[in-house]
């Protein structure tokens, strides 16, 4: 995710730019593939578990 979102801001972190090559820079409007791709690796790496009920 934090991939996607430094290419979204062209590939500038900071105020630092971090690629300069404008051929490159021309893949920054594909910026929400690696966004998708951070969300569903993240929701693959959580588990939310049922809350245990006491038998008291």
């Amino acid at each position: 995710m934090i991939a996607g979102m430094i290419m979204y801001n062209n590939m500038t972190m900071f105020g630092i730019k971090i690629i300069t090559d404008p051929e490159l820079l021309k893949y920054t409007e594909f910026w929400y593939i690696p966004v998708a791709l951070g969300v569903i690796i993240l929701a693959f790496c959580m588990k939310i578990d049922k809350p245990r009920l006491d038998d008291d």
